[in-house]
């Protein structure tokens, strides 16, 4: 859990937070589902030092209907949802100064291949 995926067919990034498994009364077959938070991919801004997208994580979601940002939509996906692309996106908090931290809700998208550093 805590791992950076893609899902949908616009291909957004997302956080996995939780893998749960729903078994069918009927024919008991399986299904699994995640639980996941979606990353805002639509900042412009990026790291000066690295030349790399800064992403949010998108903390609040407006529920259908209700219009009220501090509901939080409930962002479920089945397996087939999701790519199977490796993501190198490491969780940062940014200082006043430009300090950089790791843990945080700001992400640093590392999109090329880290094999080379």
């Amino acid at each position: 859990m805590g791992d950076f995926i893609l899902y949908g067919d616009n291909r957004e990034f997302a956080r996995l937070d939780h893998l749960f498994v729903h078994t069918l009364d009927t024919d008991y077959s399986r299904r699994v589902f995640l639980k996941i938070t979606p990353v805002d991919a639509t900042s412009q801004e990026r790291d000066p030092v690295l030349d790399i997208a800064i992403l949010r994580l998108s903390r609040e979601q407006d529920v259908e209907g209700e219009g009220v940002a501090a509901v939080k939509a409930l962002s479920i996906i089945g397996l087939p949802a999701l790519w199977a692309d490796r993501l190198y996106i490491i969780p940062v908090t940014r200082g006043a100064k430009g300090q950089v931290r790791l843990g945080g809700d700001d992400l640093l998208y590392v999109n090329w291949m880290v094999e080379f550093l």
